[in-house]
């Protein structure tokens, strides 16, 4: 074990077999991915990859509570009164639907 840790101080990894062994370290999701797809060459540049992918999937996942509810984006939450109409979504009534003629 001592001599593997001395080998690694004085012969350091290449950068392309660091960006490797972080990819293959980060769980499988949109950062692991969009990092296969980009190739990245150095470690920086994989990190700061990873970084914005993560980013931009927590975005993406914010609920749509938040932006019915937030007036900043226009929307007043669902079921509250107001004029009469609700800005959120209404529910379908499917008590009288029928099936029709379906084919497989």
């Amino acid at each position: 074990m001592r001599v593997l840790t001395a080998s690694l101080v004085g012969n350091p990894l290449p950068g392309h077999i660091k960006v490797t062994v972080f990819m293959d370290g980060l769980r499988v999701g949109p950062a692991r991915t969009q990092l296969f797809r980009v190739q990245a060459s150095t470690m920086e540049e994989a990190i700061q990859i990873a970084l914005q992918e993560e980013y931009s999937h927590k975005q993406a996942r914010t609920p749509a509570t938040v932006w019915q509810s937030n007036p900043t984006y226009g929307g007043a939450p669902t079921g509250s009164p107001g004029n009469g109409a609700t800005n959120g979504p209404v529910p379908m009534d499917l008590g009288m639907a029928e099936q029709s003629d379906i084919r497989c």
